[in-house]
């Protein structure tokens, strides 16, 4: 099993940053489009109201591998960021692509369960992959009210075991926060001359919750 991170945001990138506003007079990039690691890091930075990825299973084998259960394990739930604290920050760098999905989930972390509920459009789980059959998810993480930290877990089972798998980017949790009330910094790198300008930020990119 793997995942990928879905690059929905194109030609954006953005995170909720830690940094007032005022501390932002500069743009928080390298001349090669990546972020400035010295402000946006795995722990100063998070997914700005929702965290979109896919799981990828592909059996090794021709057992069968039954897919149980989609899990998000909240591990941690602290309130959202105050706008004298934190920014929303956005860099159009270009480049885009989707990964293809054979199952869309969708969770919510606003409550205080330790577990978002999963939901499923369609068919969901369980199923049962067979003759080497794959399976990719694609999974909409979101939030309108915390600063969460979480983990994916895939429920299986395989030659009556029962077993579970966490997903994690580079050993690390996932991280989404909420975005109302922040303020907004966003630049546009020209790819010819690498040169930064400031933009207006593009509310379209965070997308909306649907019913």
């Amino acid at each position: 099993m793997q995942y990928f991170r879905d690059v929905y945001l194109c030609p954006w990138e953005a995170w909720v940053v830690n940094r007032a506003p005022g501390d932002l007079g500069t743009v928080p990039a390298r001349e090669d489009g990546s972020p400035d690691p010295e402000v946006i890091n795995d722990e100063t930075a998070g997914d700005p109201g929702r965290t979109r990825f896919t799981i990828d299973i592909q059996p090794v084998d021709d057992r069968p591998l039954q897919i149980k259960e989609l899990r998000i394990k909240v591990l941690e739930r602290k309130a959202a960021p105050a706008a004298d604290v934190a920014t929303l920050v956005g860099l159009q760098v270009g480049g885009c692509g989707e990964n293809p999905t054979t199952l869309k989930a969708r969770a919510d972390l606003d409550g205080g369960a330790d577990f978002a509920t999963v939901r499923f459009e369609g068919k969901g789980l369980p199923q049962e992959l067979v003759e080497g059959k794959g399976l990719s998810i694609g999974v909409t993480v979101e939030t309108r009210a915390c600063d969460c930290r979480w983990v994916p877990e895939i429920v299986w089972a395989k030659d009556g075991e029962v077993k579970e798998t966490e997903f994690r980017i580079g050993g690390k949790d996932f991280r989404t926060l909420a975005t109302d009330g922040l303020q907004r910094r966003a630049w546009k790198q020209d790819l010819n001359t690498r040169a930064w300008t400031k933009i207006a930020f593009d509310e379209s990119i965070l997308g909306r919750r649907e019913p």
